[in-house]
């Protein structure tokens, strides 16, 4: 998907992988690949399985967030960046991409330090 961008090989490789039983990493990144093609209803139920596996991992959340973000589901995003925030307040890309939310809803924010 990343390296060759073989749309439908990576798929096909995603199912087959997801055919073992849920796997976070494998449900996120075929839910990632769905929504990269528009395909927003089928990555759902993807999303969902990646954060019912693994619910407190830092990047399993800010994935979710991204991809309300990508689908203009923007309060959703910052939600999710704000969850991932509550349960791990250093990290910085939750931080970022909450930021830039702000910025597509319209919102003020006074700088921030790292």
């Amino acid at each position: 998907m990343q390296n060759d961008w073989d749309w439908g090989k990576a798929e096909k490789e995603y199912r087959a992988a997801l055919a073992n039983g849920p796997d976070a990493l494998a449900e996120q990144a075929f839910a990632l690949l769905l929504i990269f093609q528009g395909r927003f209803q089928e990555a759902e139920p993807h999303l969902q399985s990646a954060q019912t596996v693994n619910p407190f991992s830092t990047g399993q959340i800010t994935n979710l967030a991204l991809a309300r973000d990508i689908e203009g589901r923007f309060e959703e995003a910052r939600s999710e960046y704000q969850r991932a925030l509550t349960l791990h307040p250093d990290a910085l890309m939750p931080r970022v991409l909450r930021d830039y939310v702000d910025i597509e809803l319209g919102r003020r924010r006074t700088p921030w330090r790292i």
